[in-house]
């Protein structure tokens, strides 16, 4: 399935390339080994999967993580906060990544990012006004 396809008269594209995933490769397991909780959060249920697919003489790693944070302390506009960190056997297939895709709750301007040197994955407050103490689902999903 090319990305031309799925973008093909969908408004939202990317919900459709995530519900059919199994299109890119086999996915391990989900899993929540490996990852650490940081800054007051709490990541009950938050759990990854990857997956490697070759496609010619290139290969592809994605991993995918996804789950619910709560407890987040407040985030002032524009501020970025480690929320956790992913132990270094669940990211190191992860190099120089080359697409991220990221959702907190749905919202339009907050996301994730994803440092592949240290495996922290950082959450921003993309909206003009204080956030704070609230639970969301979080979904980030990293191409290498």
């Amino acid at each position: 399935m090319t990305v031309a396809t799925i973008k093909n008269g969908q408004e939202d594209w990317t919900n459709a390339l995530n519900a059919d995933l199994s299109q890119i490769g086999d996915f391990t397991d989900w899993s929540t080994a490996g990852i650490v909780a940081m800054n007051g959060f709490s990541i009950k249920n938050v759990c990854w999967r990857r997956c490697t697919k070759k496609d010619g003489d290139r290969t592809f790693t994605i991993l995918e993580i996804a789950g619910w944070i709560n407890n987040m302390p407040a985030l002032d506009p524009n501020q970025h906060l480690q929320i956790m960190k992913l132990a270094a056997e669940v990211y190191k297939p992860i190099g120089n990544y080359f697409a991220q895709a990221s959702s907190i709750g749905g919202s339009a301007a907050s996301g994730l990012e994803f440092d592949p040197q240290t495996g922290i994955i950082t959450a921003t407050n993309g909206y003009n006004f204080k956030i704070e103490n609230f639970g969301s689902f979080i979904s980030l999903l990293i191409i290498s």
